[in-house]
């Protein structure tokens, strides 16, 4: 896909991220106080923007209240403004 808005790489918190978006992405995730990593694989050409791990309290998670299970999810962070652009 062509993206008509470029991109300018930014830091945040010691991470030069490809783009504000990312960066704001990053914030987000800290303000929501998940822990993330950036571009932490290579999938055989595709890199993830993010590895978000998100806290689980389900008792079927094995939930402790001193060591929390995470799920883990991949994100990939793309500069949409329009939903019909997702498709």
């Amino acid at each position: 896909m062509n993206y008509t808005m470029a991109s300018h790489p930014t830091m945040y918190k010691r991470t030069r991220f490809r783009s504000r978006l990312e960066a704001r992405y990053a914030a987000l995730f800290d303000l929501l106080t998940m822990q993330w990593e950036y571009e932490p694989l290579d999938l055989e050409g595709w890199t993830p923007d993010f590895l978000v791990k998100i806290p689980c309290y389900h008792s079927e998670c094995r939930y402790d209240t001193d060591h929390p299970y995470y799920h883990e999810i991949l994100v990939e962070v793309k500069p949409y403004s329009r939903v019909e652009e997702f498709a």
